[in-house]
C-alpha cells in the first residue's frame, strides 16, 4: 500500500497545446513533448541540487503535456516556499528550452500558436505511487485533480499563468517573500461541480525575479543562448534587463534584424517609441519585406499618429500575411484615426472573424462606430469588451463617447472620470471627453480639454481639425476661433 503523506503539490501543464498540434506536423508536436519533458526532469533536478534537497523531498512525473511535482517532508512552509520558486524557476528554464528558442518568432508573429506553462500550486495528503498515473479514485488521483483544478483558469490572470491556493499565499507572506498576489478567484473550469469550486489567488509579480533568475539561471554561452536570456527577460516583464541583453548582443552582432526587431517591441513597450522606431527601421532595411516588423513598426507609427506611414506598413504587412488578425486589427485603428471608418470597421469585422471576441478589437470597432454616429452599435461591442476586461481604460472611454452620443450624459462622464483614475492627464481619453463635450455643447470644457489633449500629445491638433464629434465647436461663434488658434492651420502644421 502506497504511503500517505502531507505535500505541497505543483501542477503544470502547456497552454495552448492542443491547439498547437492541430496546427503543425505530429513530428513538430512531438519535438514540444520531449522538450516538455526535458525540461521539467531537469529543472527539478537541479532545483533539488541547488537547495540540498534530498531525492525523496522532491519527487516529479510526467504525461504527455503535463508534469506533477510533490515536494514534502520540510518545516511548516518550507514546502510552500520552495513551491513558488520552482514554478518561477520552471517558467523561466522553459522560455530557454530549445523549443520556445527555435518557435518564439513564429508564436509572436501569430504563425503558430504562442505556447506558454500554466501552474498551479496546492497543498495535501498524498499517496506517492507512480508507478500507474490514472484517473482511479486514490488519494494520489484525487489531488492532482486538485492541482489540475487550480491551473485550469490561470490564464484568467492578467499578468501571470501562476495561480495558488490560500495557504501557499499565506506561507509567502509570513516568509517575507516579495511576490505580490491578486484578489481571490473562485474558479470553476473543467467540469469541476459548484460544491468542489477553488478559491485561489493569482500570481502578479516578484520583486526578486532578477536575483532569483541570476541564482537559478546559468550565464549565457553563444550568442543564441544571450538571445534567449534577452527574450526570457523580456517575456518576464523585465523590459530594461531585456534592453541591455538585446544592446550587448548587438554590439557583436550590430546587423542582427532579429535582436533589432526584439529590442524595438522591447523600447515600444517603455513608450520609447522614437529609439524603437530607429530600430524598426534599421532591421527593415535588413529585412524589407519582413511582415512582423513591417508591423511592429506600423503599431508604433500609430503611437505616434502618424497614421499615413502606419497604414502602408500594415498594407505591406497584409500583402505578405494575408488575414493577420492583429494586423486588420491596427490597419482599422490607423484609418478610423485617418476619419476612413467605413474601410476601419470592414477592417475590425474581418479580424472578429478570425479572432471572436478580442477586447482590443471590440473596444476599436465599437469606437469607429461611435464615430460615425452609431452609438447603439457602439454600446454592445463595447460593453463586450468590458466585459472581458473590466475597468479597462481606453474601453470606458469609448464607451462614454458612445454614450454621451445617445444623451447618457451623467453614465458618460461617470465613465471618463473611471478612464481618467489611473492617469488623469491621459491625453487619448482627454481627447475623447473634449469630443463628447462638443457634442453636449459644453464648448469651453471641451476646448480646455482639447488644449490639455494636444499639450500632451501634439498629433492631436491635426486629428482635431477634420473630426466631426468637433464640428460644432469649430463652428461655433464664438469658441471657434479660440479652436482654431489652438489648432492652427494645415498650412501652420
Amino acid at each position: 500500500m502506497a504511503e500517505v503523506i502531507r505535500a505541497v503539490i505543483l501542477f503544470a501543464d502547456i497552454h495552448s497545446s492542443t491547439e498547437f498540434g492541430y496546427s503543425q506536423p505530429i513530428g513538430k508536436y512531438n519535438e514540444m513533448l520531449r522538450d516538455f519533458h526535458k525540461t521539467c526532469h531537469e529543472a527539478v533536478e537541479r532545483f533539488r541540487q541547488d537547495k540540498g534537497l534530498a531525492p525523496d523531498r522532491v519527487t516529479a512525473a510526467c504525461r504527455g503535456d503535463e508534469c506533477c511535482v510533490f515536494l514534502c517532508g520540510g518545516e511548516p512552509s518550507e514546502d510552500e516556499r520552495l513551491a513558488m520558486n520552482l514554478a518561477i524557476y520552471l517558467k523561466e528554464l522553459w522560455k530557454q528550452s530549445r523549443f520556445c528558442k527555435l518557435t518564439h518568432k513564429a508564436a509572436r508573429t501569430g504563425l503558430i500558436p504562442q505556447v506558454d506553462l500554466r501552474i498551479g500550486i496546492g497543498c495535501g495528503e498524498v499517496a506517492l505511487d507512480y508507478d500507474v498515473w490514472s484517473d482511479v479514485e486514490t488519494l494520489e488521483g484525487i489531488f492532482i485533480s486538485e492541482a489540475k483544478r487550480i491551473e485550469g483558469q490561470a490564464d484568467a490572470a492578467s499578468e501571470t499563468l501562476i495561480m495558488v491556493k490560500l495557504d501557499i499565499m499565506e506561507a509567502c507572506i509570513q516568509a517575507g517573500e516579495k511576490v505580490e498576489f491578486g484578489p481571490r478567484e473562485r474558479l470553476q473550469g473543467k467540469g469541476v461541480p459548484a460544491v468542489h469550486e477553488t478559491a485561489v489567488y493569482p500570481v502578479k509579480t516578484y520583486a526578486e525575479w532578477k536575483a532569483i533568475q541570476k541564482k537559478l539561471v546559468p550565464s549565457p554561452k553563444t550568442d543564441f543562448e544571450r538571445f534567449g536570456h534577452a527574450l526570457a527577460l523580456h517575456y518576464s516583464g523585465d523590459l530594461e534587463g531585456a534592453i541591455e541583453e538585446y544592446g550587448k548582443l548587438l554590439k557583436r552582432r550590430p546587423d542582427d534584424p532579429d535582436v533589432l526587431t526584439n529590442r524595438g517591441a522591447a523600447l515600444d513597450d517603455l513608450k520609447r517609441y522614437e529609439e524603437a522606431l530607429a530600430d524598426y527601421n534599421r532591421s527593415l532595411e535588413l529585412r524589407p519585406d519582413d511582415p512582423g516588423t513591417l508591423y511592429n513598426r506600423g503599431s508604433t507609427l500609430n503611437d505616434l499618429k502618424r497614421y499615413d506611414e502606419a497604414l502602408a506598413d500594415f498594407n505591406r504587412s497584409l500583402e505578405l500575411r494575408p488575414d493577420d488578425p492583429s494586423t486588420l486589427n491596427n490597419r482599422g485603428f490607423a484609418l478610423g484615426h485617418l476619419q476612413r471608418h467605413e474601410e476601419a470597421e470592414g477592417d475590425f469585422n474581418r479580424s472578429l472573424e478570425l479572432r471572436p471576441d478580442h477586447p482590443d478589437v471590440l473596444n476599436n470597432r465599437g469606437f469607429a462606430l461611435a464615430k460615425r454616429d452609431r452609438p447603439k452599435e457602439a454600446l454592445a461591442d463595447l460593453d463586450r469588451s468590458l466585459d472581458i476586461r473590466p475597468d479597462h481604460p481606453d474601453t470606458l472611454s469609448s464607451r462614454a463617447l458612445a454614450l454621451a452620443k445617445l444623451g447618457q450624459q451623467e453614465r458618460a462622464f461617470a465613465d471618463f472620470a473611471r478612464a481618467l483614475a489611473p492617469n488623469p492627464s491621459d491625453p487619448g481619453i482627454l481627447y475623447d471627453r473634449a469630443c463628447a463635450l462638443s457634442v453636449a455643447g459644453r464648448w469651453q470644457e471641451s476646448l480646455r480639454d482639447l488644449a490639455q489633449a494636444i499639450a500632451g500629445r501634439p498629433g492631436h491638433r491635426v486629428e482635431a481639425r477634420q473630426d466631426g464629434d468637433l464640428e460644432p465647436l469649430r463652428n461655433h461663434p464664438e469658441w471657434g476661433p479660440k479652436f482654431w488658434e489652438l489648432v492652427g492651420t494645415e498650412d501652420q502644421a
